[in-house]
């Protein structure tokens, strides 16, 4: 126990990773830390706290682009953009500087040609562009304020994680809960609506010649072609939001679940869903398990695809020579509660005062009285 009513669970979750050489790089999803997980021995190592964010918040960064030896951690919750230097093992950060919020919160992003359009979960806030070389921002400005005038009459007009994707050299949004779409043309400078009739969108994912969207409520997809021709698939066997996103596999895709315990892959041949994996209905200790996604995004290594643990207690591992599935869990660091302690115990002696008044509003008086008062 780190805590009182506060238990550290011996699992580790994350959004998303990156893979370089041997090794998935993460950010937890459940607190404060950044991880490096070894392939091949199946080994974590912690490797530092994220210096600009309190401790136990969930879901401080979602997702993790890399250039050069840096691997830039994008916030949903969190206050910064991270940016990690894997050669020197440290971490930086840049503030973009947005006032009046307290997290950034990008939920999608866009690879441009020498740049990254970061997308913001409530789209009536600002787009920016990145630059990860240069680790400069600029706002904009063209396209938040059109996509402001095309949603300035909803009460709400969110994109979620996985929201946003590139098709056909247009970038496509889905907007939660709507039966449209965002249609951004980059070169010409064009935003548009595109109107999906009874289908309410989700996420999406871009094949070469149609879109996949999951709706809202994870019990239907879209196979989109355009706006004139798209096909809608209903899983009436699945409970309400069984499914989330859908990523690539081999030359197909797989859709991946939300409180649903299947993976699915699309058979191109027969053009139907089948079931390709099932799904331990116990792999998470959460009893709020119902509420998060299970997995939502992914990575290779070398044969490998590798789905990301995002509150499932397991790491699926896939083998695309043969299919052999692994199911591989990725344990905490042992003794992760004393490095805790040890850390907040040096900061705590610097500025008891400042300490306990920030760290409350975060719901963390329990834990600092433990940690100061109890442990040694």
């Amino acid at each position: 126990m780190i805590g009182e009513g506060k238990e550290l669970s011996e699992y580790l979750h994350f959004l998303d990773g990156m893979v370089i050489d041997k090794y998935i790089y993460f950010a937890s999803s459940d607190f404060n830390g950044l991880y490096r997980w070894n392939i091949t021995r199946h080994e974590t190592d912690f490797l530092l706290f994220f210096p600009d964010e309190d401790v136990f918040v969930p879901n401080i960064y979602g997702h993790v682009i890399r250039s050069g030896d840096n691997i830039f951690f994008l916030p949903i919750h969190g206050k910064k953009i991270s940016i990690y230097d894997k050669q020197n093992n440290s971490l930086d950060s840049i503030d973009i500087g947005e006032d009046g919020y307290e997290s950034l919160h990008i939920s999608a992003y866009i690879k441009l040609q020498d740049r990254f359009l970061l997308i913001p979960a409530d789209l009536k806030r600002n787009f920016w562009f990145f630059y990860p070389e240069e680790r400069r921002f600029e706002k904009a400005s063209q396209i938040s304020k059109k996509i402001s005038n095309i949603i300035k009459d909803e009460d709400s007009a969110i994109c979620r994680y996985q929201g946003a994707c590139t098709f056909k050299e247009e970038i496509m949004i889905s907007v939660l809960n709507k039966e449209y779409l965002l249609n951004i043309n980059i070169i010409r400078g064009e935003i548009r609506k595109i109107p999906i009739k009874s289908f309410k969108t989700n996420n999406m994912f871009a094949g070469n010649d149609f879109l996949w969207l999951v709706s809202s409520d994870g019990r239907e997809i879209v196979k989109w072609y355009n706006e004139k021709k798209y096909e809608k698939i209903s899983f009436n066997d699945v409970e309400e939001k069984a499914f989330f996103s859908i990523v690539a596999y081999k030359d197909t895709f797989l859709l991946l679940p939300w409180r649903g315990d299947e993976v699915k892959k699309y058979n191109k041949e027969k053009d139907i869903w089948e079931t390709f994996i099932k799904l331990n209905k116990a792999s998470s200790t959460d009893e709020d398990v119902g509420t998060k996604v299970k997995y939502c995004s992914s990575g290779t290594f070398g044969k490998f695809i590798l789905l990301y643990p995002s509150s499932s207690n397991e790491l699926i591992c896939i083998n695309t020579d043969n299919d052999y599935v692994d199911m591989i869990e990725i344990r905490q660091v042992v003794d992760f509660d004393i490095m805790l302690r040890e850390k907040y115990q040096r900061n705590f002696a610097k500025n008891k005062y400042i300490l306990e008044s920030s760290y409350d509003k975060s719901n963390l008086a329990t834990f600092l009285r433990y940690i100061f008062n109890k442990g040694q």
